[in-house]
């Protein structure tokens, strides 16, 4: 008894899977430095062209390994939510069943005792 938890996306909107498809993923992403805002500009595009787009790829790639993560340990405290709570259900049933059952064969007890 699991619910998923949906973020709007999907593995594949992200533009760093289809560079991994087309075998243009950059491999140092530790390595590389973000260019500035400046150096990645429509004027100075041409220049840093390989530069911007291999930065761009790995902020992609990070943002999704951390969405991922977020996902994840956010499914697994709904499940163990919905366990915990099933289980305070079942505890709660069983109680009230057991104090009803007491409460009529008290109720027996009292009626059929033999008064002399």
């Amino acid at each position: 008894m699991t619910t998923n938890i949906v973020i709007g996306y999907s593995p594949t909107d992200f533009f760093y899977v289809k560079a991994q498809e087309m075998d243009i993923m950059p491999t140092n992403c530790d390595s590389i430095t973000i260019p500035s805002k400046e150096k990645c500009n429509i004027d100075n595009y041409g220049d840093n062209k390989i530069e911007c787009i291999n930065a761009a790829l790995c902020e992609n790639k990070d943002t999704a390994i951390l969405i991922n993560k977020l996902q994840n340990k956010h499914s697994g405290s709904d499940q163990h939510y919905l366990d915990t709570n099933q289980e305070y259900k079942l505890t709660l049933t069983n109680s009230i069943n057991l104090g009803i059952g007491i409460v009529i064969l008290i109720g027996l007890i009292i009626q059929n005792r033999n008064l002399q």
